[in-house]
Parts: structure tokens; sequence; C-alpha cells
């Protein structure tokens, strides 16, 4: 898995919100697994 099932979810619903014209650009932060196991 490269990214938090969360993460993913919050990022298709501001996705969702640029493709219908209400925010003029598209911005996310997301974590991602570092070789560690650990969430960065």
């Amino acid at each position: 898995m490269l990214s938090r099932p969360e993460d993913t979810l919050q990022a298709g619903k501001v996705l969702e919100l640029h493709f219908a014209g209400e925010t003029e650009t598209y911005e996310l932060e997301s974590r991602m697994p570092h070789k560690d196991g650990n969430w960065v």
C-alpha cells in the first residue's frame, strides 16, 4: 500500500471539488510508508 486509506479518501474528495470548479488549485499532503515501516 502506497498511501493510507484515509489519505486516499481525502484525495478523492479534494479532487472532486477541483474538477467541479469549486477550487482553483488541487493541493494535498499524503503519508507514505518509509522503508523502516513508519509512515512519513
